[in-house]
């Protein structure tokens, strides 16, 4: 969790942005550039230097082009500090450090990255013929795996989202999961609220909550439209997706499979 972030810019430019900043200080500790003895825990640095200042090296880090900068020396890039969000900062602390970024979360159950370690646990779900019914289910954990890499490195590495896990906030347990996939309607790449909850959570309301907190990313992420591809068998899903606030776009053949495709404007 970010707690910390240190400013190394421009102090004309921290002065533009007095405002933000006095909002951010709300929710974050704000220490100065040459703070050399801030932790790497828990810290995201936030730079305007075209190469990344050598104290800094192995802190997460954003860089913020203002005023025709250029910086080559981050992987996380913003043409202004006001485009600073609350998960700019967890998704730059956990590409540093290696770890799966949290989504969103709530009393309940907390939306994160898929990481290796629930590979097991997300078999198990597959395993029960009611989850599979209507969605493919998964390969073995090794090919999985290979999956997983390649899924980490181009789905979240390049778009920032993709398919995510819910996981119990008390017990652990990953009830299910939630995002967004791509999926091509005639010809037209869509993004596609995709969902599933293990058999023992399912009819509690944690398809609903989770489906809300993908909605909310996709609108916050510049999002205009999203859409939901079900199995015409799927009553539950569907009337999700009614509840959702979805509507009848099209429909698909799949062998002898017929879906629903509904769309939703953001």
């Amino acid at each position: 969790m970010v707690k910390r972030i240190v400013l190394d810019l421009d102090a004309r430019y921290l002065e533009q942005n007095r405002e933000f900043l006095r909002k951010l200080k709300k929710k974050y500790v704000l220490e100065p550039g040459d703070a050399a003895t801030a932790p790497m825990q828990n810290t995201v640095v936030l730079t305007d230097k075209e190469c990344l200042v050598r104290q800094w090296k192995t802190y997460a880090a954003i860089g913020i082009e203002h005023h025709n900068t250029s910086i080559n020396s981050v992987p996380f890039i913003l043409e202004s500090l006001e485009d600073l969000t609350d998960y700019d900062l967890r998704l730059a602390y956990a590409r540093k450090f290696g770890l799966s970024c949290v989504i969103a979360a709530n009393e309940r159950f907390t939306l994160r990255e898929t990481d290796f370690e629930d590979l097991p646990e997300l078999r198990r779900i597959y395993d029960n013929p009611g989850i599979i019914k209507y969605i493919p289910g998964l390969d073995d954990i090794e090919v999985e795996k290979d999956k997983l890499i390649s899924y980490i490195r181009y789905m979240y590495g390049y778009y920032g989202y993709g398919l995510w896990v819910m996981q119990d906030n008390i017990t652990g347990v990953l009830i299910g999961r939630a995002g967004i996939e791509h999926r091509e309607v005639e010809g037209e790449l869509c993004c596609e609220l995709a969902y599933l909850v293990r058999e023992e959570y399912q009819r509690k309301g944690y398809g609903y909550q989770a489906a809300r907190m993908v909605l909310e990313f996709a609108r916050q992420n510049g999002m205009r439209q999203i859409i939901t591809y079900i199995h015409e068998n799927n009553i539950p899903s569907m009337k999700l997706s009614e509840k959702l606030g979805f509507t009848r776009w099209k429909e698909s053949t799949d062998g002898m499979k017929k879906y629903i495709i509904c769309k939703k404007e953001l």
